[in-house]
């Protein structure tokens, strides 16, 4: 083994060793039977790690590797450097969003840890056992960022609050669900269960009611009431970090704010375009009002949704050769959001595969009456094929592909390519109605949106009330998912910027190499710009301008 992928190896190794819930969701089960460790001795190891592993990296010799692994080595000093600077920060003294968080990964475990055998059943009730003092540890980081100022907002932990008193009563819990059904192949299936439901009763439940009480006697009250980041300890350097991180760009907050407000007025107008085309007389929120209006143009149940979604994608799927040379041979399924989650959960995401599990379009089913039709194609093709799942299944594909790269994120390459990809499903002929096309510009201009309300509420620093009053004025959004959407920017700064960057890069891409190509097979494209798995952006465009440059000497 190189020094290189010997390097690449051990990092990841100690990674998975020490994110254990990481490990479970990739298949990985030699750490089940652990949680998280938030304690600082932990930290302080994994920073030490990541501060080794850039020594390793910075001592090899570039001129001595391959191009791919030059790529590589820049890739991975750019992510410990962007991780270290990172951890400097202190943000992790804020553990928890009402997304993300211990709170909520105990309860994916139900979904993710391997429960099909009896070893598999008795690591999960070690990891029931494991949680009081994964909440202790949580509840002492929390206390020092109250010590230091650093809290969350409380427009956040209010939600988070539900979510933990929720999980705190003596109602049936998802926890159980490994257990809910007959299982008499497994020995001792009956006395698992048991002290699986003692686990939740003595430990479990407990540790829920003693981060209930924490969080609404004593954070709650001094949880900071401005919303933006700016108002931390360090501010405004932490919105420059995850700006730099989340777009893998030196683009300034300013600048991306004025792409925002642009981006919004150019799909704005396309919108009023196929509005008009409808025959609708009136202005493009009296129309959205006029939609939203029609049941017809809603799921009238939960199993609707679920079907509407696997059609579309069964639908696109068959063309997909068209566009694209190379296709994921793991296939992926459509399942309903749970329960416990949906009311705070998006209208669907993705979760990659891992082992023998293939990819997940993951639909929320929640007031399913609520839910339009119209926007559901750009949503599948978005979170499923040509999106999220083609890239990231492509990429777990590409040969000799660290793992740090193979099952890490770019976010601005990944939600750029599949926003990207809303749009590639219409030049296969599909978005054949106009409300379905006008869906799709609902979706991108609440992308663009976004970039005007998140640079607003951590960098302009507006209120919780001038970011909803934006995207009810700029976008089709419902009120309830504005202020989701608003709450969700809040919690993670930067995140949110991801999306139309990303797209747009691509998109020029795209455009220069087909104007110095001009009969440019777009399947060839497509694959090149898929072959590197996730990158930064400026990496990305360097890849391809090689690439053009090549095929243009071969013509």
């Amino acid at each position: 083994m190189s020094d290189l992928r010997s390097l690449f190896h051990d990092y990841w190794e100690g990674l998975l060793h020490d994110h254990p819930t990481l490990a479970t969701q990739l298949g990985d089960r030699r750490f089940e039977d652990r949680l998280h460790d938030y304690s600082r001795a932990q930290r302080e190891r994994e920073i030490e790690r990541e501060r080794d592993a850039l020594r390793r990296a910075r001592a090899l010799d570039p001129l001595r590797l391959s191009e791919a692994e030059a790529i590589e080595r820049e890739i991975f000093i750019a992510l410990m450097e962007s991780n270290l600077r990172g951890n400097a920060l202190d943000t992790h003294l804020i553990p928890m969003t009402q997304l993300f968080g211990p709170h909520l990964d105990l309860l994916q475990l139900a979904t993710i840890h391997p429960t099909a055998d009896r070893e598999g059943l008795l690591s999960y009730i070690a990891r029931l056992r494991a949680f009081p003092r994964q909440i202790d540890q949580v509840i002492d980081l929390m206390r020092e960022g109250m010590a230091r100022g650093m809290v969350g907002a409380a427009v956040n932990f209010r939600a988070i609050l539900d979510q933990v008193k929720a999980q705190a009563g003596r109602g049936p819990s998802p926890l159980l669900t490994p257990f809910a059904e007959p299982r008499e192949e497994i020995e001792g299936i009956q006395e698992l269960a048991a002290q699986a439901e003692s686990c939740l009763a003595e430990a479990v439940v407990p540790s829920y009611a003693k981060l209930a009480e924490f969080l609404e006697r004593d954070y709650l009250p001094r949880c900071r009431t401005e919303i933006g980041v700016h108002a931390l300890p360090r501010g405004d350097e932490i919105y420059h970090h995850v700006t730099e991180r989340f777009t893998t760009t030196d683009l300034t907050p300013d600048r991306i704010h004025e792409i925002g407000r642009e981006e919004v007025a150019r799909i704005a107008s396309e919108m009023t375009r196929v509005m008009e085309a409808t025959g609708f007389a009136g202005d493009v929120h009296q129309f959205v009002d006029h939609l939203r209006g029609r049941p017809e143009l809603h799921f009238e149940n939960a199993d609707a949704v679920l079907a509407g979604f696997r059609g579309v994608l069964d639908a696109v799927q068959a063309e997909l050769p068209r566009m694209f040379g190379r296709l994921p041979k793991t296939g992926f399924e459509v399942w309903p959001i749970e329960d416990y989650r949906a009311a705070n959960a998006p209208d669907a995401y993705y979760m990659p595969p891992a082992g023998e599990r293939p990819g997940v379009f993951y639909a929320n089913t929640h007031k399913p009456e609520s839910r339009p039709r119209y926007t559901m194609e750009a949503l599948a093709y978005h979170e499923a094929v040509p999106g999220h799942h083609l890239q990231i299944a492509l990429a777990q594909e590409v040969e000799d592909l660290p793992d740090f790269r193979k099952y890490g994120t770019f976010t601005a390459y990944v939600e750029g390519w599949a926003l990207y990809s809303e749009g590639l499903p219409k030049e296969l002929g599909f978005y054949r109605d106009l409300y379905s096309e006008f869906g799709r510009l609902t979706m991108e201009i609440w992308r663009a949106a976004r970039l005007v309300v998140d640079t607003g509420i951590h960098h302009k620093g507006w209120s919780h009330a001038q970011a909803v009053d934006y995207l009810a004025s700029e976008t089709a959004l419902s009120r309830h998912n504005i202020v989701a959407e608003v709450d969700r920017y809040i919690c993670m700064p930067g995140q949110a910027l991801a999306y139309k960057i990303g797209e747009l890069t691509i998109s020029k891409i795209r455009e220069t190499a087909q104007a110095a190509l001009p009969d440019l097979d777009l399947r060839r494209l497509h694959d090149r710009l898929l072959a590197l798995g996730g990158v930064p952006l400026d990496v990305l465009e360097g890849w391809m301008e090689r690439w053009v440059a090549e095929e243009k000497r071969g013509g």
